[in-house]
């Protein structure tokens, strides 16, 4: 919703912004936005506010009733800069209404038309007040932070009254507070110590339950240090966290009031090393942990969002784990290419896993969340080649492999993705007539099928998809539009994603979009 990204103070005129509007050809969807800001004697602003309107999406295999959106969002920031610091105020807000498909829908439009939001559906609304302020004081620096949100998700069936009261509604309210010092530097010795704490409330307001309402408090201290050399630079943190949470008694869900505490130490070490001029390596470890939610641990209902029944398990423990990565860089005349490796080995990951049962009220699949000992392992290779003196033509390959272990039961993990491999050949001209930087960007992705799978789930076939994105920049006096035609799926393929919600009802992924938009900016 910013006019220029996230520095509130980068404006350079007392009023600058740019109308974007955009049109999506399968969706049937419609979007506009428009942002403005400026700064003038250290006062600065800015603002957006975004409407978009879809109807159900079109897939090779007919129509995905009831999976239109509407949704307005808006921002608005307010700050003041002075020599040595500044202040900043944000408030933003955000409205959707999303149809929820149901599984014994057909991919037909029935007795509806395209647009129409109809039960079941949900609501959402969010509200975010955030303070933030950046001090420097005798060499150190003072960065605070602190935020109140509220998050409103009410869901509407088809029940006498559904119209009119949702049958389910989580109320979420967060305060979160963050202070950083960043000290000054102790020669080549650049650090930060941290504090940062959350207070959180979870109610459920209506007549169905998914998750017990409760309470949660956390507080966190840490300390980064980076010791910059010749080629070679080393960091290091530490951190320490305590963590409360209180669960509401819930005769529906069978939950007594309860609270539970943890307490965790964690740690990372890096380093980052130039042998060579165009080369270099990074390797990073660490151990990090994450405590189970009220979901994981007492959730007991239907999931509309996700298309699932999700069961909780009250016994479930903290998750620890310990990662490893590196990385290999390097930058010649015509190419670029950097690889990287990682394996993280979790202890008491949890997850849901999908059981044979089906919840016979709604039609979806009961997931039971549980955990295990786990390793994930895998990596990711990008490749950029620039042939010069061909400066118009670009080349471009970025892929990734993800594998995964449940090690107690020698199986994969469910959700595991498949490996991926994206291919771009880009067109480029500087000037083409009127037009700057124009750019004709052509490729395919391909997607390998996914046969190692968890056992209640179904292997996936490999696919591949095709898209093309025209740009240009054309500037007339001190107006620059910027328009864009894209085509996803450009031969409109019949593929499933093996991470697809609506995978396990046999449902397409969207097939051909056609992409029109143009960005109108001004003052900047």
């Amino acid at each position: 919703v910013h006019a220029t990204g996230p520095d509130l103070f980068a404006y350079e005129a007392p009023l600058a912004g740019s109308l974007t509007l955009q049109a999506l050809s399968n969706p049937r969807q419609a979007a506009t936005h428009l942002e403005a800001g400026g700064q003038l004697d250290g006062f600065a602003y800015d603002g957006g506010f975004t409407w978009k309107r879809a109807g159900s999406y079109d897939t090779p295999g007919g129509l995905v009733p009831n999976t239109g959106l509407k949704e307005i969002s808006g921002a608005v920031r307010l700050g003041r800069a002075w020599r040595k610091g500044a202040l900043a105020a944000q408030y933003e807000r955000f409205e959707s209404d999303l149809g929820l498909f149901e599984p014994d829908d057909r991919l037909i439009l029935k007795d509806v038309q395209r647009f129409d939001i109809v039960l079941p559906y949900q609501r959402v609304a969010h509200d975010k007040v955030k303070l933030e302020l950046d001090q420097r004081l005798s060499g150190h620096r003072l960065e605070f932070v602190s935020a109140f949100q509220q998050n409103r998700r009410q869901e509407f069936e088809e029940e006498e009254g559904a119209g009119e009261e949702p049958a389910l509604f989580l109320r979420l309210n967060t305060f979160t507070s963050d202070a950083r010092l960043h000290h000054r530097p102790l020669g080549r010795l650049f650090g930060t110590l941290g504090l940062s704490g959350m207070a959180q409330r979870n109610e459920t307001l209506g007549e169905e339950s998914l998750i017990p309402g409760g309470r949660i408090w956390s507080l966190g201290m840490y300390a980064f240090e980076e010791l910059l050399l010749e080629d070679l630079t080393l960091s290091g943190g530490l951190r320490l966290d305590l963590r409360r949470l209180a669960a509401d008694e819930n005769d529906d869900l069978g939950v007594t009031a309860q609270t539970r505490d943890y307490t965790s130490a964690t740690g990372a070490f890096g380093l980052a090393w130039q042998p060579a001029e165009g080369v270099s390596l990074a390797l990073n470890a660490g151990r990090a942990w994450r405590a189970p939610v009220l979901v994981e641990l007492f959730g007991n209902g239907v999931h509309e969002g996700t298309l699932r029944f999700e069961r909780g398990e009250p016994t479930l423990r903290p998750e620890e784990s310990l990662s490893l990565d590196a990385t290999v860089r390097w930058l010649g005349r015509h190419l670029y290419v950097e690889a990287t490796g990682f394996v993280n080995h979790i202890d008491d990951y949890i997850f849901p896993r999908k059981t044979d049962e089906v919840d016979p009220a709604s039609g979806f699949f009961v997931y039971q969340y549980g955990q295990a000992t786990s390793r994930l392992w895998g990596g990711e290779v990008k490749a950029d080649f620039h042939p010069h003196p061909l400066d118009w033509l670009h080349l471009s390959l970025k892929g990734d492999v993800v594998r995964t272990r449940n090690l107690d039961l020698d199986e994969p993990l469910p959700f595991t993705p498949p490996a991926r491999l994206a291919l771009n050949v880009a067109f480029a001209g500087e000037r083409l007539g009127p037009l700057r930087d124009a750019t004709l960007t052509f490729g395919p992705t391909f997607v390998a099928a996914q046969h190692d799978v968890f056992s209640t789930e179904t292997p996936s076939d490999g696919y591949t998809v095709f898209d093309l994105v025209l740009s240009a920049k054309l500037r007339m006096g001190g107006v620059l539009m910027m328009p864009v035609l894209a085509v996803d799926n450009l031969f409109d393929a019949a593929y499933v994603d093996h991470l697809s919600r609506f995978k396990p009802f046999g449902i397409l992924n969207p097939g051909r979009s056609v992409r029109l938009q143009l960005r109108v900016g001004f003052g900047g």
